[in-house]
């Protein structure tokens, strides 16, 4: 995807053929979204794959931050992580977002290791942003109840503020 989602109605995972898990595809950005993955997960996803071209980073601390997304997205879902790039950090994270085996900057390399598929559901995956959202409307109507009491205030006291003539 470039700059949002595509236009798929439900996130499709694909069935491991010898041991049967289902492998969720996370492409590049798509791992910056949180409910966007989660999705995959309440569809059944067991485990989440990312793969990225990191390359256009370059130098700079932006693949190492864009890395760090697949241990929360491990956290948030309690899925292990299988994440592959091309020109960044591959690495095999836990359901705890601990990165188990990962590879240099920029290297070829390859990586083997064993994944424990998850299928308990937690509350992030079940609720999504729908908490994120919801402290936000309440945020704002505390900042409009706030404001407007302050300017209540303000006309209050600009209204009854008097000058008595002297006399």
């Amino acid at each position: 995807t470039i700059w949002g989602y595509g236009t798929q109605n439900a996130r499709t995972s694909f069935i491991h053929s010898a041991t049967g898990n289902r492998i969720a595809p996370v492409i590049c950005y798509e791992s910056v979204f949180g409910d966007f993955v989660a999705g995959f997960v309440r569809e059944g996803a067991e485990v989440l794959a990312i793969i990225t071209n990191d390359g256009w980073w370059k130098n700079t601390k932006g693949y190492y931050q864009h890395l760090e997304y697949s241990s929360l997205r491990a956290i948030e879902t309690r899925r292990p992580v299988l994440r592959c790039a091309n020109t960044g950090i591959s690495c095999i994270t836990d359901i705890r977002g601990k990165r188990l085996q990962e590879t240099e900057w920029w290297t070829k390399s390859s990586l083997k290791g064993t994944i424990a598929p998850e299928t308990k559901i937690t509350f992030y995956v079940r609720a999504g942003d729908y908490i994120f959202n919801a402290a936000s409307v309440i945020s704002i109507i505390i900042l409009i109840c706030i404001f407007s009491h302050e300017l209540k205030r303000r006309i209050h006291k600009t209204l009854y503020r008097r000058k008595w003539p002297d006399s």
